[in-house]
């Protein structure tokens, strides 16, 4: 599992931070070359840890943490996790970007 954590924008002068878990899961396997009986595979996962509320400081244009954490009543609802989803989704398409731009280009020789 990584950690891994994101702000949510609330409007312009709250946003939540959201923390989370993540398990990138495995294929699995069905036998193993010697034949005996492989393992299933085990599914992606997202697990949020924490959820804060921060505001900003109109004095000092900074954000600062309001020293509350939304209860797992309210952290267990399946947007938060779609948001955490999203933005491993976003992770994702960033790092195939960089991987991307890293490759030589053998069409061109």
């Amino acid at each position: 599992m990584s950690a891994h954590q994101f702000d949510y924008a609330m409007g312009p002068f709250a946003k939540l931070v959201i923390c989370f878990d993540y398990s990138k899961g495995s294929p699995g396997c069905h036998t193993r070359p010697n034949g005996d009986p492989g393992w299933p595979p085990e599914p992606e996962e997202v697990e949020i840890t924490d959820v804060q509320v921060w505001a900003l400081n109109s004095l000092s244009g900074a954000w600062v943490h309001t020293g509350v954490s939304l209860p797992e009543e309210v952290t267990d609802g399946d947007w938060i996790e779609e948001k955490a989803w999203e933005y491993i989704e976003r992770q994702r398409e960033e790092a195939d970007v960089l991987r991307a731009e890293r490759e030589p280009d053998w069409s061109a020789a």
